[in-house]
Order: C-alpha cells, then structure tokens, then sequence
C-alpha cells in the first residue's frame, strides 16, 4: 500500500501542519522546513496535579431529597441554588496533560539557494516532507545549494525511544545545531561531553493548579555522526559537515514511581538504542508496528487525484469534488495509525483530549488537557474495536478499573450511594468529584458511559477472564449507583435520576425570565445510559445466579 502516506510540498508553518508519531508514550509533532525541524515532544504522564481526596460537603438521602422537590416541583433555581451548596466542589489542583519540551533542528548554516528553474520558468520543488503509515515514518527532503539532504524520524514502542538519522548526498554535508527548550514548567538543559543534552523539568502550571505541583521529567538526547565536526556548548550541539548524522531521545517520569530510580531508565534506554544501532531500531520498530497496521486493509479505487499533495486533494474535497475515493481509504489509515501511535497495550494512561500529542491550547483556558467523559475518550475509542485494534484497547479498560475505585469515594461523599460514579471529565489522579459549576459539572453518566466501552472489548474480544476479573465487576458497580441513585417521580410515577444533566444542554422552563436552565430529574442523558443499563445488569445478574 505504497500510496498509505500524507505529504506536502510546502514547509509547516503551524503545529495544526505539523506530522504525528507516538509509541504509546511518547508524541511528537514533527514540523519540517529545508532549514528547520522542531520536535514537539508529549509524555501521556506528564500531568501537572496531583492526587487529592474527595473534598466537598457530604451529602445524605436527606440533602438529596430536599433538592429534588425543588425540581419536582418546577423551582429550578431552588433546586440548582441547593446543588452548588452540597454537590460542587472547589476547583483545587485537577492539573493537565502538558507539552514536555521542543527538540529544535536548525540548519540554517547551509546555505539557502535560489529556486531552480524548470524550462517552464515554473519553480522546482525543492522541498517534500511525509508521513508513511506503511512505516510510522516521518520523512522529509530538500535540495540546498550543492547537496542533498534527507531526514526521518520514528518513535520506536520495541525500545522506548525516539530516532531520527539525517543524510546528506554532495560536498556540504550535514551542519547544524541542535537544542531543547522545555514547553511548560521549570526546564535545565545541561551539555555533557560534546554529543548529549541531558534535561530535566517539572509539569506545573497556574491554571488548573497551583503552580507548585506536577510530574517530574528526566532525559536525554545524543547525537553520532559520521565524519564532520561534533561539538557542544551552551546547551547546544552542533554539527559540521557531516556525511550522516543520527539523534536518540529518551525521556521517563516519576509518575506513579517511588523512589529515585526512573532518573537511571532513560540513560538505559538509551545506552541499549545505541548499542543497536540506527537500523537495528528501524527493523525490530516495524516488526513490531506493521502486524498491527496491516491486519486491514482498505481499496475504494484509485483515480488521477491520488498523486496530489495531501493538502491539495484535501482542498479538492472542501470545494465539493469527490471523485478521490483513495482520499477516504487514506483517512480510514490515518486513524488507525494514530489509535497505534496513541494507545499500545502496555501503555501506563489512555489516549486524553488530544490523543497523545498537545499543542497546549487547552491548557489555556478552562477546559485542560484531560480526560473529557461526556464525549471526547469515548469517541478517542470509538472504533478501536471494529478496526481490529483491540489491544489498544486496553489501556482504557485500565484506567476504567482505577477511575471506578476513585468513584467509590465519589458516590457514597457526595450521593450516599453505593457503587461508583464519575462525572463530566477525569485526569491521570483519578478525579471522580461533580465539576466546579452545577451548569456543566453535575451529569452524572460520563463514569457508565466510558465503562460501556468494556461491553464492546468483551463482545469483540471474547475474554472470559477480562469479562469475569475486570468488566463484570466495574459494570455492576456502576450500575448499582443508578439502582441507588433512581428515585420515583411523584407526578408519573417513572423512575429517575437527579439532579443531573444532559452535557452542554440547557432548557427553559414556561417563566422565560428565570433563564434557561441546565439540571433537573431525569435527563434526556441519564435515561437514554443510565436505568437501561442498570436494568440490564441486573436482570443478567439475576439470570447468573451472581450476587
């Protein structure tokens, strides 16, 4: 499937043009230009936060109950007035998933060239860069006076790093500078000998935190190349006229970690990259990616359009021309490339907000990096399953087991209820709490919703043992919160939950002057997931004979 690839003729001018790789763990957006590649390092842990108890009022069925008339009885604002007294907390140290660092590759030392000319008078392409999905590789090539130069760069999940090489074909060789500026947070960088940059820093960030809390980063990058001049300074490497250059980053966190012993793994990981060598990575990183890409395949035909540049027949698209039919198969791979690149079976945290990769725009306003369960995890998973991708899967059915056991402590502080509950959006502490206003924060389905995704693992994977040590029991917890949670309405006699919401719904009542409203009993999103499914599980619980 040698067309499986995005490319460009033009440089990237913005992070939103810029190329994704991943392991698992770590991302990176890969901005080309002939003169200038910037990494955009990620780390699914480096969270800024940190774990916090449930805090807030606690509630009884009492509190409950008193809210609920209110509701039952038309007076909303009585109702959401009590809400925000019992059930919203304060907004303390949730924290973001943070950008980690930026690798810059300069080469503006070589010269810049006129375009050449074709017998058209039309500018040559000079420049090409690409993502192979065939590969995971990011490539990219120009032509600068007397020499070519070609560059790539993969993260490798079979060892635990990110490599690039960098080749040169005429007289000039290969010179630039390499550098790292940390994105967010305290950030050193230290030259050691004349081929690494080791760095350190620290994910903390004021808005959704104090400022004074968030994961620790270690690592390294080192620099081989083959003839030509290495040298650094200044926390900067440069390189001279080199015929072939290859670059090994390595980076690890202390999330979830005692002690002071991950400091030593990214120097391992490293020192074992190198001991392979550059090609040795490349072959055992597509050993251990392809079997998971090419387990399907898509053809919907080819048409003339199919050797554009990805932003042309994109363009093409827009402007209502649909006659690319390859267009769509490339972006049915497109996707399950980034589910590989996001999401391995071994990885520590699930794909969040943006995968893997962050542009940290997010971490600027009042939403954050996180884990969004009123739509935005699900639909990172929505077809991991039917695109034959299960093992990545996986890392959500382990957060889903971590998040149930923070829900405990949710649903009995602040419902009194048994079972477990989470809310509008998690993070890598478990946060289960309502959020910080009654208007968005108090729907009550994001925690059984994201579970429903252990029904779709089970029903494609076939797992008994996942179906009867981790998914049964997380699944009847869940539901035993709604069993507890639903109430009778006095006026029709139904079953509902409340106070609760629809996420990012809102209604008015006959008294246009109150406003529109966003809680009440029994929303649309509560009983389309929530009474069903406890139903449901209750009635296979009876018919199992399970308890």
């Amino acid at each position: 499937m040698t067309d499986m690839k995005l490319w460009y003729t033009k440089p990237a001018q913005s992070w939103t043009q810029g190329l994704p790789i991943g392991n698992g763990r770590m991302g990176n957006v890969v901005l080309s230009s002939p003169h200038r590649e910037v990494w955009n390092i990620t780390e699914t842990t480096y969270w800024s936060g940190q774990p916090e108890p449930v805090q807030g009022r606690s509630n009884s069925q009492a509190d409950l109950e008193r809210m609920r008339q209110h509701f039952f009885q038309g007076d909303y604002r009585g109702g959401d007035r009590l809400a925000k007294e019992y059930l919203q907390p304060e907004k303390l140290n949730f924290g973001t998933n943070l950008g980690l660092c930026q690798v810059i590759l300069d080469f503006e030392q070589n010269t810049k060239p006129e375009p050449a000319l074709d017998s058209s008078g039309e500018a040559e392409p000079l420049f090409h860069r690409e993502l192979d999905l065939d590969e995971a590789v990011v490539r990219s090539a120009c032509e600068v006076e007397g020499m070519e130069m070609a560059r790539e760069v993969f993260a490798t999940h079979a060892d635990q790093v990110m490599v690039s090489r960098i080749r040169s074909h005429g007289s000039l060789g290969v010179t630039c500078s390499i550098s790292i500026q940390g994105d967010n947070g305290p950030f050193q960088t230290t030259v050691t000998g004349k081929d690494t940059i080791e760095f350190q820093g620290k994910a903390w960030e004021n808005i959704h935190s104090n400022g004074e809390c968030g994961v620790s980063c270690q690592g390294l990058l080192r620099v081989v190349a083959e003839g030509g001049q290495l040298s650094g300074s200044a926390g900067t490497l440069t390189v001279a006229g080199a015929a072939e250059v290859s670059i090994y980053f390595a980076v690890n966190t202390d999330y979830r970690q005692e002690g002071e012993n991950w400091r030593a793994k990214s120097a391992l990981q490293l020192d074992q990259a190198m001991q392979k060598g550059y090609e040795a990575l490349r072959t055992d990183h597509l050993a251990d990616y392809q079997p998971l890409y090419t387990r399907v395949s898509m053809d919907l035909g080819s048409s003339v359009h199919s050797g554009l540049p990805t932003d042309e027949r994109i363009a093409r698209f827009k402007g209502g021309q649909l006659d690319d039919p390859a267009l769509f198969a490339l972006f049915f791979q497109y996707g399950r490339f980034l589910t590989i690149s996001g999401s391995r079976e071994d990885s520590v945290l699930p794909m969040h907000l943006q995968g893997i990769w962050n542009d940290g725009e997010a971490n600027k306003m009042a939403w954050s990096c996180d884990y969004h369960l009123d739509m935005n995890t699900q639909m990172n998973y929505f077809p991991t399953e039917t695109v034959n991708l299960s093992e990545s899967h996986r890392p959500l059915m382990q957060y889903i087991r971590e998040l149930s056991e923070a829900g405990r402590s949710a649903a009995r502080h602040y419902y009194d209820a048994d079972g477990w509950v989470a809310h509008v959006f998690s993070n890598a502490w478990g946060f289960a709490s309502p959020g910080w206003e009654t208007s968005w924060g108090l729907n009550v389905t994001g925690g059984l919703w994201i579970a429903t995704h252990m029904m779709e693992h089970y029903a494609y994977s076939r797992d008994e043992t996942f179906l009867e040590e981790l998914a049964y029991p997380v699944l009847k917890e869940a539901a035993a919160f709604f069993m507890e949670y639903m109430t009778v309405d006095p006026k029709y006699g139904w079953l509902v939950t409340g106070p609760s919401n629809s996420p990012e719904n809102s209604f008015y009542t006959d008294n246009r002057e109150e406003g529109n409203q966003q809680l009440s009993m029994g929303p649309t999103m509560d009983q389309g997931i929530g009474p069903g499914f406890a139903g449901v599980l209750h009635e296979s619980r009876t018919d199992t004979g399970q308890g």
